[in-house]
């Protein structure tokens, strides 16, 4: 199964975890399929609504006319506003989703590896069992914190698959190689 599972990720991962000597891989935890969803959703709205505001615009300009109005002020709003979304919505589908998709933690025997896709560059950190300094929650019990002696923080959102195994296997892991909470 070990074996299965290491033929599953990807080349970069297998490279990050030979530079980083985080030992064989033993899972790896990635955002929830319903939160990408919702950022996808969100990328598709702003799109939806950049064209019904950019539409809105030049009919109102079209119909009402300048003539009229003695004005361009009202029907431009609406398509500046359109362009706005439109952007906005671009940025989600360019940067935010690729993002999100990307995002992974690869529990190791000897620590663990975080890996996000950043625009041009990926961001990685890697955290040893033995280098965990703080587990904890965060504000609203909506993310969870590790931190290591380096100072590196990883931050765990709930939208992560299985959030619960993961903070418990991370915990069970650091506990083993002495983990020892900061006072």
């Amino acid at each position: 199964m070990q074996k299965n599972f290491t033929n599953t990720l990807s080349e970069d991962d297998n490279r990050l975890l030979e530079v980083h000597q985080l030992g064989k891989p033993l899972t790896i935890y990635r955002l929830k399929p319903a939160y990408i969803r919702l950022i996808q959703s969100m990328g598709q709205i702003m799109v939806l609504s950049a064209s019904i505001l950019v539409v809105i615009g030049v009919v109102t300009f079209g119909l009402v006319g300048w003539h009229l109005t003695r004005s361009t002020t009202y029907p431009l709003t609406f398509v500046s506003l359109g362009l706005t979304f439109l952007i906005m919505g671009f940025a989600f589908f360019y940067i935010a989703i690729p993002q999100v998709q990307s995002e992974r933690v690869i529990v190791c025997e000897d620590g663990l590896l975080y890996a996000r896709k950043n625009i041009k560059t990926e961001r990685v950190i890697s955290m040893y069992w033995n280098d965990i300094v703080a587990i904890g929650k965060g504000f609203l019990l909506l993310e969870y914190f590790l931190r290591n002696r380096e100072g590196q923080v990883i931050t765990l959102t709930i939208a992560f698959q299985n959030i619960g195994g993961l903070i418990a296997h991370i915990k069970q892991r650091s506990e083993e190689a002495g983990y020892e909470r900061e006072s």
